[in-house]
């Protein structure tokens, strides 16, 4: 499961982030498009379901027909991408709803064994509506830890050998609404999840479905490639405090690393271990006591 993220970049940052070479060995840079309407992309360390984040798409599905099928999507030689802001959580575009509102956050995440056969997924994926969504890591609750004994926070983050790969790049499948009062257009997107990987499986059983390389965001987002969706162990982590568990702390510190510490006794908690210690220890002196005067008992028999 995903259900928190960091995304810090600016916009031309992130563009730079997902260049790429072309056959003719160019790099090639993505174009920012804003998101319809007053719908904006805000930088944060703590990201959560409903906001609008930077996802990358092929310019393909920005022409005239937002509902081009996937063979008119491959019969298009030419390849460009587009960064655009999208709401994190799918709104199908059969929603009758008169806002998004109705929808909830039932679909921030859809399970790749489900995303073929749920409508909601497998429409558009059927379309080729596919993307790629752009964060600097996600956060995940550990249930127990073993030193806390609590549930513990950790960010996880990209382990390519790239440099300029700072970002993790998520297989996810978008989505566009058209509200019936002829509103602006919403775009959302939903994070694809996988089994967590035999590494990962002590800190949750699933995760996001990663894309390692420039590579496999082309064959996801251009040839639909489902083997790519699969669990991988090519990431980092580190525990961070409790301040991400509150969405309204948006600053660094909700990712910076800290010392797992066993929580201190409180002052009543002692008192109660060492009364109990003296109570383990007279009861042990007692035992003694007894079992020298039997001995001394029998002596004298």
């Amino acid at each position: 499961m995903c259900g928190r993220f960091a995304c810090t970049l600016a916009p031309e940052e992130i563009c730079k982030s997902c260049s790429r070479k072309t056959k003719s060995n160019k790099s090639q840079e993505p174009t920012w498009r804003d998101a319809p309407g007053s719908n904006k992309y805000y930088s944060s360390y703590n990201i959560a379901p409903g906001s609008f984040t930077p996802v990358l798409v092929s310019e393909k599905h920005f022409s005239e027909d937002l509902e081009k099928t996937e063979e008119s999507v491959k019969d298009d030689k030419k390849v460009n991408y587009v960064v655009q802001p999208m709401r994190w959580g799918l709104v199908p575009f059969w929603h009758k709803g008169e806002s998004i509102k109705s929808v909830g956050y039932n679909m921030i995440n859809c399970r790749s064994d489900t995303m073929e056969s749920k409508n909601a997924f497998s429409v558009p994926l059927k379309k080729g509506k596919r993307c790629v969504v752009l964060l600097n890591g996600y956060y995940e609750w550990q249930e127990k830890n073993d030193v806390t004994g609590k549930k513990q926070p950790f960010f996880i983050t990209n382990k390519s050998s790239e440099e300029k790969q700072s970002l993790l790049t998520v297989a996810g499948i978008f989505d566009t609404w058209k509200p019936k009062d002829g509103e602006d257009l919403v775009n959302s997107y939903t994070i694809i999840t996988v089994d967590a990987h035999e590494d990962l499986k002590w800190l949750h059983n699933r995760m996001p479905a990663i894309l390692k390389n420039d590579k496999e965001v082309y064959d996801w987002l251009e040839n639909g490639e489902l083997s790519l969706i699969r669990p991988i162990n090519e990431v980092n982590y580190h525990p961070v405090s409790s301040a991400v568990n509150t969405v309204s702390n948006k600053g660094e510190d909700c990712a910076k690393e800290v010392e797992l510490k066993k929580p201190e006794e409180s002052a009543s908690s002692k008192f109660m271990s060492n009364w109990l210690k003296r109570k383990s220890n007279d009861k042990e002196i007692k035992e003694e006591v007894k079992e020298k005067i039997k001995k001394e008992e029998i002596k004298q028999e």
